[in-house]
């Protein structure tokens, strides 16, 4: 088993998320900002809820939903800069954040298939 709370991915998508999640209030629909914090609420969850499973199998698969989630995170964003639903410069910031958390899970992932 693996201590979620010290691993750089959680932290780095767990900060995302705290720090992303009161920008979503202003964006428009509400549906796209409910789907925005939804996928940012999901990425530290998932590696939370996978270090505590049994298996490294079933880790690396929640990493992939965690991975998932971020990947939709950053379709949402790209959604809202070309949409022109949010501070442009803003979203660029966490699109940048989501993008290098992206590399770090499926980095992880890598390592831990080795």
């Amino acid at each position: 088993m693996h201590n979620y709370k010290k691993l750089a991915i959680y932290e780095r998508s767990l900060s995302l998320a705290i720090d992303f999640i009161p920008e979503t209030d202003s964006i428009r629909p509400y549906k796209l900002s409910e789907q925005i914090a939804d996928s940012c609420v999901s990425v530290p969850s998932n590696i939370a809820e996978g270090s505590e499973r049994s298996s490294e199998k079933d880790f690396i698969r929640f990493l992939e939903y965690a991975a998932g989630s971020n990947s939709e995170l950053i379709t949402q964003l790209k959604i809202c800069i070309g949409a022109k639903r949010m501070d442009v410069d803003l979203a660029q910031k966490y699109l940048l954040e989501a993008e290098e958390i992206h590399s770090m899970i499926h980095g992880f992932i890598k390592n831990l298939r080795k």
